[in-house]
């Protein structure tokens, strides 16, 4: 089983590639990466050293990965951050040739483009995400703010991040950071006939990277299990990582010292089913 993993990496920490690739990997899937910048640090940190991948680079790594032999072995196609629409251009035009060659996959695009702060990512990005990668999308995993910015809508509670997840046509889609019930935060899985709520505490000021870690945890068990089994795994492994770094004061996610809790974390939290006039 492989998984080409098509988004950022960096050198320090952990945040795109470098956190939803070592998830992956410790679940025992293999992970192709294209990285789509390479950088010394999150911008977080201030402005990162590094280089952004040239367009035609992304292209020829990604048309490598289609002879025979290696093609068959792509269970999965995820997609994170683009630092340009081209970028996003020959991700779409990828998959595509996959179809068309009638390979059997999945296709999961996270949509990073902002949070609570705004977003941050060119407009064109965020236009050609829309019309090019969420068409071919099976499973879609943006936060609750991205999901706002992709429909033009402010859902205000979970039965409108439902209905919002739906419009935009995919199978599958996990809305992190939507409205708890009864704790702090949760993570909204929507299927076509049902909706579920994981919910934990959250951690002020959590680090840069928990997102990429928990859709990379999700890509690695939706292979093996249900959306509601994969779901559960990544938020319960994300809240313990979490945990675990808060404790240590650290200015970056622990994945290397607590890598075991992706693995087997502990159950946490609350399932709520979330109801809609659809669900």
């Amino acid at each position: 089983m492989a998984i080409v993993s098509i988004s950022s990496r960096i050198s320090r920490g952990y945040i795109g590639n470098t956190a939803s690739g070592f998830a992956a990997r410790r679940l025992g899937i293999d992970v192709w990466e294209v990285p789509t910048v390479t950088w010394a640090h999150h911008p977080g940190h201030g402005k990162p050293s590094g280089m952004v991948t040239p367009t035609d680079t992304i292209g020829e790594m990604l048309t490598s990965f289609e002879r025979a032999e290696w093609r068959c072995q792509i269970d999965l196609v995820m997609t994170g951050y683009f630092r340009d629409a081209d970028q996003v251009t020959q991700a779409a035009d990828f998959i595509k040739r996959l179809q068309d060659a009638r390979q059997q996959f999945q296709v999961l695009v996270d949509p990073v483009c902002g949070d609570s702060y705004g977003t941050y990512v060119a407009k064109d990005v965020i236009t050609a995400i829309k019309s090019q990668l969420l068409p071919l999308a099976d499973i879609i995993m943006p936060n609750r703010y991205e999901l706002d910015i992709l429909t033009g809508d402010k859902s205000g509670d979970n039965t409108s991040l439902v209905h919002a997840a739906r419009s935009l046509g995919a199978d599958t889609a996990v809305v992190t950071s939507a409205f708890a019930d009864k704790l702090a935060i949760g993570n909204l899985l929507v299927e076509a006939r049902s909706a579920t709520l994981h919910e934990t505490l959250a951690f002020p000021d959590p680090p840069h990277g928990t997102g990429d870690l928990f859709t990379g945890i999700f890509a690695a068990r939706i292979l093996k299990s249900s959306p509601r089994e994969a779901l559960l795994h990544a938020g319960n492994a994300a809240f313990r990582v979490v945990e675990a770094t808060a404790l240590s004061a650290n200015d970056e996610l622990e994945l290397a010292a607590w890598n075991d809790l992706i693995d087997q974390p502990p159950h946490t939290g609350n399932i709520v089913s979330v109801r809609s006039t659809n669900a």
